[in-house]
């Protein structure tokens, strides 16, 4: 009988810790929608607003302005006409005006992306020291124009629920803030919704070899890189295997010399015959430039008379003096607005390319570090792979040529938007 008891006792138990299972289990499938659902609306709600970044984004950059105005050297004309015996500029209308008729210019049915793009593409971004200096002195107005209608059409685009954060940036050089910036609103919070993009910058990279202009293909650098005697050098260095740690540490010297001679010379410095990226770069900013120079001068001898581009040549001449002193040269003495101004641009061409790309190891010291450690990292990277066997020659070649033609971005500019709620 006693024996009976606990059997059943222990029966009892059982059943009660079975009851208690099924109990909880019947209590986790009520309560689990509940969790379940409150989780796949919080996902929900965070795909929603990832898309209304990548939406408002796209929008912006679809839209088309129906008339875009700014101003080419506003501020330089400015200070030129406050050099005149009669200062122009005290009257605000009447100098506006004046500013507007001789060098205003206006784009017409442009969408935002084209806008964003021309923009970036002729502000001669260089880092100098400490700061990132945006060195066209001509087209700062067109930036700040475009800001300003940039910022008003998300605001109308997001509404008052939403900040943003926009940034545009061209970076010939991945990695070397070289190039064209615009950066819009506050600085995002971490648990901001991004939208990111690429758009294209108008101009063709091209590179004259044996005479003949031709555009700049990942083939074309390819074949330059293979006649560089630092690339010839590097691709020997592959052909010993080292048999001590000296050896090893040598051979780590001698392929991080060549292969940061070869990228600066790529990216810098010129390559043999071939003019280097930041050089090709600016000669087709300075290109772009020369051709709105060019067209405002022409304008306005097809649409005012002799005796008002009288006055006018002595307005761009003082305009030019502006110029020449900011370059540190003395105004040319001729008579030929043409030619006065094929000189002004002359100057300003050689300014960059002799004054910057000259100095170019200096004036992008503050970066040498970051381009120095990439360069370690590859050389590691190569060793490695040497490590594995030297079968792998071909394979470090292409890696060579990746690494290179990867961090060359001449043809496309970065957008990112970001949001949050307010």
């Amino acid at each position: 009988m006693r024996k009976f008891l606990g059997n059943k006792k222990g029966l009892s138990a059982m059943q009660d810790a079975i009851l208690f299972m099924v109990m909880v289990s019947i209590s986790g499938a009520i309560l689990l929608p509940a969790f379940t659902n409150d989780s796949l609306t919080k996902s929900q709600m965070e795909r929603e607003k990832d898309e209304m970044a990548d939406e408002a984004l796209l929008v912006l950059l679809a839209t088309t302005e129906d008339e875009f105005n700014y101003v080419l050297g506003k501020t330089i004309i400015e200070e030129a006409f406050g050099g005149l015996t009669v200062d122009l500029s005290k009257s605000k209308q009447f100098g506006e005006d004046i500013l507007n008729w001789i060098t205003g210019r206006t784009e017409y049915h442009k969408s935002y992306g084209e806008l964003i793009a021309e923009c970036l593409a002729c502000q001669i971004m260089l880092p100098i020291g400490d700061k990132n200096v945006k060195a066209n002195i001509l087209t700062k107005n067109f930036e700040e124009q475009l800001e300003k209608n940039i910022s008003q059409r998300l605001k109308i685009i997001l509404g008052e629920k939403y900040a943003f954060n926009f940034s545009a940036r061209w970076y010939p050089i991945m990695g070397i803030p070289f190039g064209g910036e615009i950066c819009i609103g506050s600085p995002p919070p971490n648990n901001a919704y991004v939208a990111q993009t690429w758009i294209t910058i108008p101009y063709v990279p091209e590179i004259e070899i044996s005479g003949e202009k031709e555009i700049l293909t990942p083939e074309i650098l390819k074949s330059e890189i293979e006649k560089n005697e630092f690339y010839k050098n590097t691709i020997g260095l592959l052909d010993t295997f080292p048999k001590s740690d000296e050896e090893w540490k040598e051979l780590e010297r001698n392929l991080t010399e060549n292969i940061t001679n070869l990228m600066y010379g790529i990216l810098f410095t010129g390559l043999g015959d071939m003019k280097s990226i930041l050089e090709i770069a600016l000669d087709m900013i300075f290109e772009s430039l020369e051709k709105m120079l060019k067209k405002t001068v022409k304008d306005f001898e097809q649409t005012v008379g002799e005796p008002i581009m009288g006055i006018m040549d002595i307005l761009f001449k003082k305009i030019g003096e502006t110029i020449f002193q900011q370059l540190g040269e003395k105004p040319p003495e001729t008579e030929s607005m043409e030619e006065y101004v094929e000189k002004l641009i002359e100057a300003i061409k050689n300014y960059f390319l002799n004054g910057v790309v000259k100095n170019v190891n200096q004036l992008l010291r503050p970066l040498h570090d970051s381009m120095e450690n990439m360069i370690k990292e590859m050389v590691r990277y190569i060793l490695d792979l040497i490590k594995s066997g030297v079968e792998k020659i071909n394979e470090i070649k292409e890696q060579i040529f990746d690494w290179t033609i990867n961090r060359i971005r001449i043809t496309k500019a970065e957008v990112r938007l970001s949001i949050w709620e307010v």
